[in-house]
């Protein structure tokens, strides 16, 4: 590209990163991978500090539209790799992947309370109270200290009501 002055070179990077990020907001990744390839590619002499940063900026965006193109699959190696994806599905609102990683770690590790714990809560929020409830038992009989986490969890508040529930955390 011709040497521009700073202003004009500004003003043309700036219209295409805007371009760019738009296409990205759209989630069109595939345009927008284009669009901040070839501004990097376009831009990468310059000598202006203002135009570089928003070459770099453009960088940052290519990243993670390459991560949006290209996912990774997570490979769950270890117990502590299926608890916390359990998790993540947990709060991302799949619960039932959720309850499959977690009934699967309780085959391996029937000791951990914690497991038990995240199965009542999961199975509260599929409004399988029976099952919450045995679970949260299972949980309570491993470590009673969970009465107490039990009696604060937000998932369980309606259950306060509940004779079953007041027994399980008394």
């Amino acid at each position: 590209m011709a040497k521009l002055s700073e202003e004009k070179e500004l003003k043309a990077i700036t219209k295409r990163f805007d371009e760019a990020v738009t296409a990205f907001t759209r989630k069109d990744f595939s345009a927008a991978r284009q669009q901040f390839t070839e501004i990097i590619e376009s831009f990468r002499d310059s000598e202006h500090y203002s135009v570089l940063e928003i070459a770099e900026r453009s960088n940052v965006y290519l990243r993670m539209v390459d991560a949006q193109l290209t996912p990774q699959k997570i490979e769950l190696k270890t117990a502590e790799d299926i608890l916390n994806e359990g998790v993540y599905q947990l709060n991302a609102g799949r619960i039932d992947r959720a309850l499959e990683l977690f009934t699967e770690l309780s085959r391996k590790s029937e000791k951990n309370p914690y497991v038990d714990f995240l199965m009542a809560i999961a199975f509260k929020r599929k409004d399988n109270l029976e099952s919450a409830l045995a679970h949260l038992k299972r949980c309570i009989e491993k470590d009673d200290h969970y009465k107490v986490i039990a009696f604060n969890e937000p998932d369980f508040e309606s259950l306060l009501e509940k004779r079953e529930f007041i027994d399980l955390i008394s």
